[in-house]
């Protein structure tokens, strides 16, 4: 198991970082993602063909057109869970 090689202190700060990567995305999109995780881990098929279809209701929201304008500007998206 490769996190039994793992200091603590390392795993809490991975953690934090894992954390602020996922946050830094759209909120919409991180609660779908977690939805997912919830309902369909044992079940990595399921997963992907559930994420075609969640990820497709977001296509119309606030955070995608500011995922794209921030991208187009060069800048960090500044998402609002919208």
């Amino acid at each position: 198991d490769c996190l039994s090689r793992i200091e603590p202190f390392e795993l809490i700060e991975e953690a934090i970082h894992m954390g602020r990567i996922i946050s830094a995305n759209p909120p919409l999109a991180v609660r779908n993602t977690k939805k997912l995780l919830r309902v369909r881990v044992p079940d990595w098929v399921g997963i992907v063909e559930d994420e075609d279809n969640l990820g497709s209701e977001l296509y119309d929201t606030k955070d995608q057109k500011e995922a794209v304008d921030a991208f187009l500007e060069k800048r960090p998206p500044n998402y609002v869970g919208e």
